[in-house]
């Protein structure tokens, strides 16, 4: 969000939006994460994070794909 709630914490919204499960890549969404992460330590001035996940599309084929 671009902006910090009152409490000066960072609200991070995660989905997975994916037409087809066979298109997810765990490696490349961790090397996404840490990107974020680096540039939060060095630019970022929240307290702390919040995390809101959406599941809609989460299959138990996506999770099997993850988990291989």
């Amino acid at each position: 969000m671009p902006q910090l709630t009152t409490d000066s914490d960072r609200v991070v919204v995660i989905y997975i939006a994916l037409s087809d499960v066979m298109d997810f890549k765990i490696l490349h969404m961790m090397r996404l994460h840490q990107m974020m992460m680096e540039i939060k330590i060095s630019d970022d001035y929240c307290r702390s994070d919040i995390y809101v996940a959406d599941y809609d599309y989460l299959t138990l084929r996506l999770i099997s794909k993850i988990k291989s």
